[in-house]
């Protein structure tokens, strides 16, 4: 009997094997232990192989994927595994070992495509073949993982909202940029205009690391900060997965690498009108690199409180440092940080960068009619030393972004900040927990595409 389902079960695999060989399945669905995860992708077969793009499978997974865009590789990070893959090679990388490929890795429509067998491999998946259907489904063990189903099911579904606003990730790879750009346009001219009247911001997952967009109405845009170096390229993906092509305000809130080190990217793919700046002169090569290309590619500015964005449909406003902060006196990074209080109709962004207690401390003392705000970017990744109790007092927020990364060195967010914010009433939302926050706002409400951390 045993003999007999192994034969069954070769001539299975033979057969799918064979089917695909003629041509690619509609569509590649995923499952753990035969319970749906919601994972569609739509393969391309170029050549031999049936491939299909390695985002949109690996990062709901909780996977990390990063561009190297000089070297042109894709490199995945999942469970015990680290994969490169260059673009146009056959030979890839696996925990520092070789690995030869049938065909060679593409990119295509800035997505990297591989071989579906391969995923299937690393996954350990079981794939089967609906012929009714021509799809694939890849069933994925949940040992596979260090976590339990559920808790992939809730980092799927925290990605997919994410996407949402942005492009439907089960779109036709063949689609053309002008089809899409097309697309899009309909959209919004069969909206409804209040629709059109959103901002919305965008707390972009970079890990340990800061990164939030301001997409506006009047398609005027805001930048603040954007990861590490290699989070650049994550920050460049998600914008142009917006179809944004021109940034007009960048905000550098301090010169430490898990702030401005991804803005070298931006530069580099971005149209920028201005940079604002902290005035703190960093010894370092990530900081030299953002400076010569904030300085080359943008009208360069330090900024300080009572400085405004111009821009014509909201308000935004430096409420830190102030004039000659740290001219007489020395002082640290932190010091200098920037603070932003963006106005949307009766709604307020407080966004605060690293900034700790002793700024906080100054802003209540001289400027604290400007701290009450609905949405808190809370100060320094939850760190203790940031968001004292009388600062949140004051600013009192419906809403607490903490932007951080999944099991960091610093034990971030602490517990005495999340326990302050919840006595506030604050409802918390994280970047480790949610993956990409989107908060969008009208006149005078807010909704996220989360539901709060509890």
């Amino acid at each position: 009997m045993k003999k007999l389902i192994y034969v069954l079960t070769v001539i299975a695999i033979i057969f799918y094997l064979v089917h695909i060989a003629r041509e690619p399945p509609k569509q590649v669905d995923f499952k753990i232990d035969g319970q749906d995860l919601n994972i569609t992708v739509n393969p391309i077969k170029p050549a031999d192989e049936v491939l299909i793009p390695a985002r949109f499978i690996f990062e709901p997974l909780g996977g990390e994927l990063n561009w190297n865009g000089e070297k042109q590789i894709t490199s995945i990070s999942f469970e015990d595994k680290y994969i490169e893959f260059p673009i146009d090679s056959k030979e890839i990388t696996v925990n520092n070992s070789k690995r030869k490929l049938a065909d060679p890795i593409i990119l295509q429509e800035n997505r990297t495509y591989i071989p579906l067998e391969f995923a299937q491999e690393v996954l350990t998946a079981e794939a089967r073949w609906n012929s009714a259907t021509n799809t694939v489904v890849l069933d994925i063990p949940e040992k596979a993982f260090n976590r339990d189903f559920a808790e992939v099911k809730e980092k799927v579904q925290s990605y997919q909202k994410a996407r949402e606003k942005s492009q439907d990730y089960t779109t036709d790879p063949k689609e053309t940029a002008k089809e899409a750009t097309n697309n899009k346009k309909n959209k919004q001219e069969n909206s409804d205009p209040v629709k059109s009247e959103e901002l919305i911001a965008h707390f972009i997952d970079v890990g340990q690391g800061d990164a939030i967009f301001i997409e506006t109405p009047c398609d005027s845009h805001i930048l603040v900060d954007a990861g590490q170096n290699w989070e650049g390229e994550t920050v460049v993906t998600y914008l142009e997965e917006l179809e944004i092509n021109e940034i007009a305000k960048v905000v550098a809130t301090h010169p430490h690498a898990d702030h401005i080190g991804g803005l070298t990217d931006i530069y580099k793919n971005f149209e920028v009108d201005v940079t604002y700046d902290s005035g703190y002169e960093h010894d370092t090569q990530t900081y030299q690199e953002y400076y010569d290309l904030a300085n080359k590619n943008s009208d360069f500015q330090i900024a300080r409180t009572g400085d405004t964005l111009d821009l014509s449909c909201l308000e935004a406003e430096f409420i830190y440092p102030p004039e000659g902060k740290g001219e007489a006196e020395e002082v640290e990074v932190h010091d200098l940080n920037l603070i932003l209080n963006i106005n949307y109709g009766k709604q307020s962004i407080l966004l605060t960068g690293d900034a700790e207690i002793p700024a906080e401390k100054e802003i209540i003392a001289n400027h604290s009619e400007l701290l009450p705000s609905d949405i808190l970017k809370v100060g320094h990744h939850g760190s203790e030393t940031s968001t004292s109790e009388d600062f949140l007092e004051i600013v009192d927020p419906e809403a607490a972004v903490i932007q951080v990364g999944e099991d960091n060195r610093y034990d971030h967010p602490h517990d005495e900040v999340l326990s302050r914010l919840e006595d506030n009433g604050a409802k918390i939302y994280r970047n480790d927990y949610h993956g990409n926050i989107v908060i969008t706002i009208e006149d005078s409400n807010w909704e996220a595409n989360v539901e709060p951390w509890n």
